[in-house]
């Protein structure tokens, strides 16, 4: 599905104007996101949480903050970036696990640092986090899987 997205166009406008930004995207690596953002100078860093929360869906709270340590990448402290996309993630997270990573991003942030993130209202969402491959400033493709049952409630 190609979707229109303004939060990607903003933040397009906002790095356009340096050549010095890092980019930390939370997904799986796409090819054209990378192209995307090389295209502007940017340093790109890949997590691929969204294999992470494939392979790790089923484990209590607990189990989950502990293994995502574990998996998360170590950057160094002075290490920071300038814009961070989560995309679907979060709707796949408790919310406690969501804060054990906000408080590790955290650490990789300037006071200005952009985040991007996708927030499903639906009760029945993507069984899985979906691939966001960048087209352009202004478009993003996105390939879901099937629609199931939200396994967490909608965090505010």
């Amino acid at each position: 599905m190609l979707h229109r997205s303004p939060g990607l166009t903003a933040i397009y406008n906002e790095i356009k104007k340096s050549k010095r930004n890092r980019i930390l995207d939370l997904g799986s690596m796409a090819v054209s996101n990378f192209n995307f953002f090389s295209s502007l100078s940017c340093k790109i860093h890949f997590e691929n949480l969204n294999e992470f929360v494939e392979d790790n869906a089923r484990l209590s709270t607990g189990n989950l903050i502990f293994k995502l340590n574990k998996f998360l990448l170590s950057h160094e402290p002075e290490e920071k970036f300038d814009v961070i996309l989560a995309w679907d993630l979060l709707n796949y997270l408790p919310i406690e696990v969501i804060e054990s990573l906000f408080d590790k991003l955290n650490n990789w942030c300037h006071p200005n640092t952009l985040l991007h993130t996708v927030r499903y209202l639906n009760s029945n969402i993507s069984s899985q986090p979906a691939v966001f491959e960048i087209i352009d400033q202004y478009h993003i493709q996105i390939s879901a899987y099937p629609i199931t049952a939200r396994r967490f409630p909608l965090h505010k």
